[in-house]
């Protein structure tokens, strides 16, 4: 859920460009349209990803994974479990009888469809669960200020936390910043 946001926040800013030359626009308008086309594009979206996955536990052991996304799930290559790096052949076996686990690719699939529809729906919520105004420009820098909406009544434990964010959005027009089009500092 968090990689679909953060690459949600990304296509997001490049709405900001057409915003920033439209100075009359109200941003919560603007907000609503931006989330509108970025889940129409997000169903259409059949692209597939490749990715290095790090995960850590409480007692301090971690483990790393190379994911590939198929349509029937996703396979992991194992290279560090409990913190101890894999051999690659340890590691192709693991690989290896994951490919033949059918059950363990559909719950994969499962867990990434459960994962895409929550979401979709905290990005429903979000020109709702916030109020936003224009906070400036500086230069090429559009500024968008977001806070928790008094009037929104979060329905679920994760849309109490969302709703609770308070932050800046900030955004440079496309190709400028190294690449770099957006970025949201959130509080609590």
């Amino acid at each position: 859920m968090v990689m679909k946001l953060r690459f949600s926040v990304v296509a997001i800013a490049l709405w900001v460009d057409g915003f920033a030359q439209q100075p009359g626009t109200d941003p919560n308008e603007w907000v609503r349209n931006a989330i509108g086309n970025e889940l129409r594009a997000e169903q259409q979206d059949t692209s597939h990803w490749k990715f290095r996955w790090r995960t850590q536990t409480a007692d301090g052991k971690f483990e790393v994974d190379d994911v590939v996304e198929t349509a029937q799930g996703d396979l992991k290559r194992p290279l560090i479990v409990n913190g101890r790096q894999l051999s690659p052949k340890k590691s192709d076996e693991r690989m290896g009888k994951m490919m033949h686990d059918t059950s363990a690719l559909e719950k994969s699939l499962k867990d990434k469809d459960d994962d895409a529809a929550k979401s979709q729906q905290l990005l429903k919520m979000f020109p709702d669960a916030f109020l936003f105004r224009y906070g400036g420009r500086n230069g090429d820098l559009l500024e968008l200020h977001f806070s928790p909406n008094p009037k929104f009544k979060p329905p679920t434990h994760e849309a109490q936390v969302f709703h609770a964010m308070v932050g800046n959005y900030g955004s440079t027009p496309k190709g400028e910043d190294s690449g770099k089009s957006a970025a949201i500092s959130a509080t609590k």
